[in-house]
């Protein structure tokens, strides 16, 4: 017993060993005991194909995805627990909507190329990673921790401001083809790498009023073949290395 058991599973295993002359009772008007646990009043690990809204405490037992033309909504001040190495992901054509003050734990969300992410202001990290392949995301005011990070991949616009990373957290842009800004954000032993492989002609890469401070481990802000980027009034203490540049600006708006 790995994972959480829902209500009607332990109704099961009661009614096959239960060595009395009795039936156990079993009722579920509202037709939830599949999805719900005693630990998680909310339980996901089946594949979305309608649109489903969900609040409070949840649980993700097993990797599963939202599938096309389909709409998870965590709604505010929810808590996903993301278990046993799960994975959430919305494929191209469904959407994943996150309200404000929603935390995650522990897990990885993949934004599938054609899928669309929501989020509100006050998203939580702790040890999650969000993967976005040519999405767009706009985040603001989220608090990441223990290496969690929101990895950038290929084309998109990606605007994350007055957020907060500590404790090995990071914005990682993978082969970015598209716009990416940093704004106003705090990293405590935390970092933002930008690179782009294929040097897209396309590419800026804007990281402005940020705060670095307390890290031996990591290079503040490193930028690799970013055909444009602004790395301006930026507070960097106590950092391996401050700055790295490689191979980029040659279409200018340089500014350090």
């Amino acid at each position: 017993m790995g994972n959480p058991i829902s209500l009607y599973e332990s109704w099961i295993w009661e009614s096959d060993h239960e060595d009395l002359d009795e039936t156990p009772l079993f009722s579920d008007l509202g037709a939830i005991s599949a999805y719900t646990s005693l630990e998680y009043p909310t339980l996901l690990h089946t594949n979305m194909t309608t649109n489903e809204s969900h609040r409070g405490i949840i649980g993700i037992s097993k990797s599963f995805s939202v599938k096309a033309e389909s709409e998870l909504v965590l709604l505010k001040n929810s808590k996903v627990d993301i278990l046993n190495g799960s994975e959430l992901t919305v494929e191209s054509g469904a959407t994943l909507t996150i309200g404000k003050y929603v935390e995650f734990t522990n897990g990885k969300i993949i934004i599938e190329d054609g899928a669309t992410v929501n989020i509100d202001t006050d998203l939580t990290l702790d040890h999650t990673e969000i993967l976005l392949y040519n999405s767009s995301l706009s985040v603001s005011s989220a608090n990441l921790d223990n290496q969690s990070s929101f990895w950038l991949h290929g084309s998109g616009t990606y605007e994350i401001t007055y957020s907060d990373f500590s404790n090995g957290s990071k914005i990682m842009g993978v082969n970015n083809q598209g716009s990416v800004l940093v704004d106003n954000c705090e990293f405590d032993d935390s970092y933002v790498h930008i690179e782009n492989n294929n040097f897209a002609p396309s590419i800026l890469a804007t990281i402005s009023d940020c705060d670095f401070a307390n890290s031996n481990n990591y290079t503040a802000i490193r930028v690799e073949g970013c055909n444009t980027y602004n790395i301006d009034n930026n507070t960097i203490d106590n950092y391996m290395y401050g700055i790295e540049v490689w191979n980029s600006g040659h279409e200018k708006e340089i500014i350090l």
